[in-house]
């Protein structure tokens, strides 16, 4: 080695800037041959917290490169660092040996005074390359067992959002990781909530855990970022525009999702939500003046309910109106504190929400609020969801509190369920309290749902179902339910109610309608409104309410 030839080697080990600057040589995909890495200067902010913090999470567009600069960093590391296990994890196997591909792209460029392949290497194969100096660099896929009993010194996790088993890594990896005071490395683009990755940023942007968080936009770069100016879409939220974005867009074929996911950094846009997100904005509008309860509901309060305190976490849009027709919804936990039980109150006349309940509470004592705030909606018709835990509450709720069983709904399904996992015969003819969702109910619940928030036909009141609304996605297979680490408990006992107003409830509202329009049109010959009311459901006996459309008799009243 030359005196200059040791210059260089010695400043390149004390800048990582430097080293990869002035012997960064790496294919450029835009020219088509090998061209010096010349970083950006995101690039370079983003080496630099590579170096000064243990834990780097990168939420970033698409093609800015991250990759790149991260694969320099590895050899940066393998070069002058000791002792050095590396892991690079991807979500396929072909995805990791492109990176650790990268990463020995850049080793066969360098100068021979860095490294010799004929002399340095120890080992090299598609997943693998280690040096004589022990250090070393491995690819795989994810699994639940990669990285599990490796003493790693850096994880790099590429692409983590899209790394599936990506915390049962981080659950193995990152043990190892805490006994060698080793680096993470997170770089993603967004795909949905409720992932390793959304959960980790969030956690980052919150200073509730150890990672660093970098926001690296397209609008950072240099060429991508030529013609940019400000934009507001159809919601009124701002987002930056270029020739380039605009030709993003064209190629993706103005995939929302897609541009939301690669371009514009929206975790509730990357991925396929059950609700638009679109639609949700116009309800977080909508929320901005109706959103604040007047007043707040405790069981355990002597009289009425109704309290001014706000840690009872039921909460009140508004009170009970004498003429209102109510459902009252609600999804049973298992009371341990480890899920939650909720309530929703709709007004099924005038469609939107009026209360709704979210906290943990023993099933039986769930029971009692029920019945009591039931009560003071004008015995409301009750429908609780009973696939486990919610039968005892049914029980409690008819059996014990004697709760008007013509207002509570009662499922044949819910009977054959007590029947085959109970082990108790049930007679045929009996019924059998509570709402079972199943594979046949629960794409119907959801439908209903999806149609009404759609077209705008529920009156949303609560912020706590719309932030669960943000995480309620489709499943690879289809299944619409909660991102992993969340919840869709207020949603479901929300999409019961609906479900509930179109059946047990149709009869009622499609005769209320013709009634309503009969009398709007008698109205134009009389000055006597009197009789121009909706009809009274409180004498509903049970799920079967054919007769309802023949009663006129609140005609007379």
């Amino acid at each position: 080695m030359t005196k200059l030839e040791l210059h260089e080697y010695v400043k390149s080990a004390r800048d990582t800037i430097y080293f990869l600057n002035n012997y960064g040589y790496i294919y450029d995909v835009t020219k088509k041959q090998i061209d010096r890495l010349n970083c950006f200067s995101y690039q370079e902010d983003m080496v630099n917290k590579f170096n000064r913090y243990q834990n780097n999470i990168v939420l970033k567009s698409r093609q800015l490169g991250l990759s790149v600069i991260t694969a320099g960093y590895v050899v940066w590391t393998l070069l002058f660092k000791i002792d050095q296990r590396i892991l690079i994890v991807a979500n396929d196997g072909a995805a990791a040996v492109r990176f650790l591909s990268t990463v020995k792209q850049f080793m066969d460029n360098l100068p021979k005074f860095f490294y010799d392949p004929d002399k340095d290497v120890e080992k090299n194969n598609e997943k693998f390359f280690a040096l004589k100096n022990g250090n070393w660099v491995k690819a795989v896929a994810s699994g639940k067992q990669a990285g599990r009993g490796e003493a790693l010194t850096m994880l790099i996790l590429d692409e983590v959002a899209f790394i599936e088993n990506a915390d049962d890594i981080w659950m193995g990896a990152g043990i190892a990781l805490t006994a060698t005071k080793g680096k993470c490395i997170m770089v993603s683009t967004p795909y949905g909530t409720g992932n390793l990755y959304h959960r980790t940023w969030v956690g980052s942007q919150k200073n509730e855990n150890s990672f660093v968080g970098t926001t690296i936009h397209w609008t950072e770069h240099p060429v991508y970022s030529i013609g940019k100016e400000l934009r507001k879409d159809e919601f009124g939220r701002s987002y930056w525009w270029s020739p380039w974005y605009e030709g993003e867009c064209e190629r993706f074929n103005f995939d929302r999702i897609k541009i939301a996911q690669e371009l514009d950094l929206s975790f509730e846009g990357s991925r396929a939500m059950v609700i638009d997100s679109s639609i949700l904005m116009k309800y977080e509008q909508e929320l901005l003046t109706k959103s604040n309860p007047i007043c707040y509901y405790d069981y355990t309060v002597p009289g009425s309910g109704f309290v001014n305190d706000v840690k009872t976490n039921f909460w009140v849009w508004e009170m009970p109106n004498p003429a209102g027709n109510y459902i009252v919804t609600a999804d049973v936990g298992r009371g341990d504190g480890s899920d939650f039980s909720t309530i929703q109150i709709i007004d099924a006349n005038e469609l939107k929400q009026v209360a709704e309940y979210q906290g943990k509470i023993p099933p039986d004592l769930f029971a009692h609020m029920i019945y009591k705030v039931a009560l003071e909606y004008n015995r409301a018709y009750v429908v609780i969801e009973a696939n486990s835990f919610g039968l005892a509450t049914c029980l409690v709720l008819k059996n014990q509190l004697k709760y008007d069983a013509n207002r509570i709904y009662h499922s044949k399904s819910v009977k054959k369920m007590v029947n085959h996992h109970w082990n108790i015969n049930v007679d045929e003819n009996a019924e059998v309290p509570g709402f079972q969702t199943t594979m046949t109910t629960r794409p119907l619940i959801i439908a209903s749902l999806i149609a009404y928030m759609r077209e705008g036909k529920i009156g949303i009141r609560s912020k706590r179902v719309l932030e669960e609304f943000k995480t309620f996605i489709y499943s690879n297979d289809h299944k619409a339910q909660h991102a992993p680490g969340y919840h869709d408990d207020l949603i479901i006992a929300l999409a019961i109610a609906l479900y509930i107003r179109d059946t047990e409830f149709a009869n009622v509202f499609i005769s209320r309608d013709f009634y309503k329009s009969m009398l709007e049109a008698f109205s134009h010959t009389t000055t006597d409104n009197k009789y121009n009311r909706p009809p009274d459901v409180s004498g509903i006996q049970n799920s079967n309410h054919q007769n309802l459309d023949d009663d006129l008799s609140w005609l007379l009243r």
